[in-house]
């Protein structure tokens, strides 16, 4: 039976895994104890070396040797740019392995855990402020049209394993959010975002108090999340008693895979 800890890593690798499959057609790659996620779309690695990838990894607590040796054995088919992700407790000693077999390290993030307290009530919202479902793809676009971090997509807004929400401030759309509620007791934030002219006004505040009550109504008692790189709002999460509960980080081959090809 998995720890804690690990429970959590696997609902969070899980709750990706579907929804890049459902919004973008993404495919998932199974390498034993390595699992890959292909996009579609390329993505920009910026640092420390630039480059594009489709094809994102992820290990949880392996040994270097291990990740490196099944990984290089799937590349021997499928050459190609890629970047892995690792979630260990040990990150001060499993990150200089690391870039002893190769790789360079780009940054840390953490994930993070909230417990649901039993018996929540639905938010009371200021009369200026309404959410709503994201269900049309009408709502997409008007929510896109914020020029968001993370665009949201139009598959998936009839899945009810996932929660797209919106919000309106005095009538105009100004905020969102995405969890996934896979497997209870885990639930899995996946997005958050407010437009820049409308923070500081308890939108976000908001929306993860209303994903909390959704979330425990569909049998769920912690709530899972990753902050992103760009925006992490650690100040919101931890005012709502989140904290750090398991570390990860981002490496890239000190070398591209194409040039050994």
């Amino acid at each position: 039976m998995l720890n804690t800890s690990d429970q959590r890593v696997e609902a969070y690798l899980d709750a990706i895994q579907y929804k890049y499959k459902t919004e973008s057609k993404a495919k998932i790659v199974s390498l034993g104890h390595v699992i890959g996620i292909y996009h579609p779309q390329s993505i920009v690695q910026p640092w420390p070396r630039s480059f594009q990838y489709h094809l994102e990894f992820f290990s949880s607590d392996q040994s270097p040797a291990k990740v490196q040796t099944e990984i290089g054995d799937y590349l021997k088919e499928n050459p190609q740019e890629y970047v892995l992700t690792i979630f260990s407790d040990q990150l001060n000693t499993v990150i200089p392995a690391y870039k002893a077999n190769g790789y360079l390290h780009a940054w840390n993030n953490v994930l993070m855990e909230h417990k649901l307290q039993s018996g929540l009530s639905d938010l009371q919202l200021p009369v200026d402020v309404e959410i709503r479902d994201i269900r049309t793809t009408q709502d997409v676009s008007a929510i896109n049209a914020l020029d968001p971090d993370y665009p949201s997509s139009t598959n998936g807004l009839e899945d009810e394993s996932i929660i797209n929400l919106m919000v309106l401030y005095r009538g105009e759309v100004s905020a969102k959010a995405q969890a996934l509620i896979l497997k209870p007791p885990f639930a899995y934030i996946a997005d958050m975002y407010t437009q820049p002219r409308y923070r500081r006004k308890g939108l976000s505040a908001a929306l993860l108090q209303k994903i909390h009550y959704i979330a425990q109504r569909k049998g769920c008692k912690q709530m899972i999340l990753m902050p992103s790189k760009m925006t992490r709002e650690i100040e919101l999460y931890q005012k709502y008693t989140y904290q750090e509960v398991n570390q990860m980080a981002l490496l890239i081959p000190t070398y591209s895979a194409l040039k050994t090809a």
